[in-house]
C-alpha cells in the first residue's frame, strides 16, 4: 500500500524497489499488482505482524474509501517462507467490521478459517468518501 501511495503521487513504479521475498504463486503476484494500483482506495484500520510464528505473518485490516466498492472491509494476510525466499498473500472480504474482527480474533487465536476472496469490483474514479479515523496503533491485534 505504501508503494501504491508513492506511485499515485508521481513516483515512477520502476523506482519502487523489488520485494525482499518473491511471490510464491500467481495469486500472490496478481494481488500485489492490484494493491500497488488500487491501494490508495483503502484506509488502513489495523496492522499486526507476528514474527514469532514458524512462518512470519502480517495481517492488515482495510476499509474501502468508496461507498460503491464492496465488500467494505478487507483483510490481507501475508505469510513468509524464509527457507524458500517466497511469500503468499491472500485477501478476504467482509461486509461488516464485526465479521472482519471475528476473523482477526480467530487468526490471533490460531484458528482462522481461510480468507474468502471478495468478488472483483470495478473502480471508476478516485474515492469520494473521506477516510475513516484509523484505530489506534497497538502492539497486539484486536482481541488479544
Amino acid at each position: 500500500m505504501a508503494e501504491s501511495w508513492l506511485i499515485a503521487r508521481g513516483c515512477p513504479a520502476a523506482v519502487v524497489g523489488p520485494d525482499r521475498y518473491q511471490p510464491a504463486d500467481a495469486v500472490t503476484h496478481a494481488l500485489e499488482t492490484r494493491i500497488r494500483r488500487d491501494g490508495d482506495h483503502f484506509a488502513l484500520l489495523a496492522s499486526y505482524t507476528d514474527d514469532e510464528r514458524d512462518a512470519p505473518e502480517t495481517v492488515v485490516m482495510l476499509r474501502s474509501l468508496s461507498s460503491e466498492a464492496g465488500p467494505e472491509f478487507r483483510i490481507l494476510r501475508e505469510c513468509v517462507d524464509m527457507s524458500t525466499g517466497t511469500h503468499t498473500l491472500r485477501e478476504g472480504g467482509f461486509a461488516t467490521y464485526d465479521q472482519a474482527i471475528q476473523w482477526w480474533e480467530a487468526w490471533s487465536d490460531g484458528d482462522a478459517p481461510p480468507l474468502k476472496p471478495p468478488a472483483p469490483t470495478v473502480r471508476g474514479t478516485a474515492p469520494t468518501v473521506a477516510p475513516v479515523t484509523p484505530a489506534p496503533t497497538t502492539a497486539r491485534p484486536p482481541g488479544r
